[in-house]
């Protein structure tokens, strides 16, 4: 017998992945959606219909985009946080970014690194460090240890990608790396 059959997949198509259905490796009978982050417009336009004033929150949505990528759930949780922090609202003059992360946005975030191996994780916690890219050489003198399998696995994960020289990697989001920093000993 020939039953219709629902299937329903995520793929997380990262630079240099391939597509969900080049990786198939066949045509495809149904749809694919292909989600991608709101833009720097909506997300302005989602900051000022939440603050609630007709203002200029051009400082706060271009930190909160570039924060974000655009990814509704942490648009959302960072734009609570700033209402929270009450870092932007009605009448406020001048942006100042938070520094720290709600416990829901941090959780959200440390979820990603879950299902990875052990050392992969104390090695991106290891990594949190740099606030922008790095190579591997100076991260193999905080370890100790040859990274290459780690930053394999991270990557795969979309973790990490690459970054300016061949060589450099760096994380695929700022506040991934922010997340994995509040875990280490002494940080605020």
């Amino acid at each position: 017998s020939h039953a219709p059959l629902l299937l329903l997949a995520t793929w997380r198509t990262e630079p240099g992945t391939p597509t969900f259905s080049d990786a198939m490796g066949h045509d495809l009978h149904g749809d694919v959606v292909d989600l991608r982050g709101l833009s720097e417009e909506v997300v302005a336009g989602w900051l000022l219909s939440t603050v609630g004033v007709d203002g200029d929150v051009t400082d706060a949505s271009h930190w909160l985009y570039s924060q974000t990528n655009g990814n509704p759930l942490f648009v959302r949780e960072l734009t609570t946080m700033l209402l929270q922090q009450n870092t932007v609202s009605a009448g406020v003059e001048g942006f100042q970014a938070p520094d720290g992360l709600s416990e829901t946005l941090r959780e959200v975030l440390l979820d990603r690194v879950r299902g990875l191996a052990a050392d992969t994780v104390a090695f991106l916690r290891a990594a949190s460090v740099f606030e922008a890219s790095f190579r591997p050489a100076e991260l193999r003198a905080l370890v100790d240890t040859d990274p290459s399998r780690q930053i394999d696995e991270a990557r795969g994960a979309g973790i990490l990608r690459s970054a300016g020289s061949d060589d450099e990697v760096a994380f695929t989001n700022d506040l991934l790396r922010r997340a994995l920093y509040t875990t280490l000993s002494g940080s605020a």
